[in-house]
């Protein structure tokens, strides 16, 4: 295939979208740092060290391995049901 003639960004070069995919995502990578972040209704969520904690979510464990993250969130957050649901009886 002529360069010239070639669609742009595809002369000389692997496919810029496969190169894409194979990137990992930060929330996906086992060997990075993690925090776990609470909310006002006592949901945790599992955090990369690193990226700002989002408004309304304090880091309450970590920074640590994922699996140790991991094990926090599966001791403490028991009842996956939302704080204001769990008090009403």
């Amino acid at each position: 295939m002529n360069p010239a003639t070639a669609a742009p960004g595809t002369a000389g070069s692997a496919n810029p979208r496969s190169e894409e995919s194979t990137m990992a995502h930060p929330f996906d990578d086992p060997e990075a740092a993690y925090r776990v972040l609470v909310n006002g209704r006592q949901q945790h969520s599992l955090w990369p060290d690193g990226i700002a904690v989002p408004a309304g979510w304090t880091p309450v464990f970590g920074p640590d391995t994922r699996d140790a993250c991991t094990g926090y969130v599966e001791a403490a957050w028991t009842d996956m049901r939302p704080a204001p649901i769990r008090t009403v009886r």
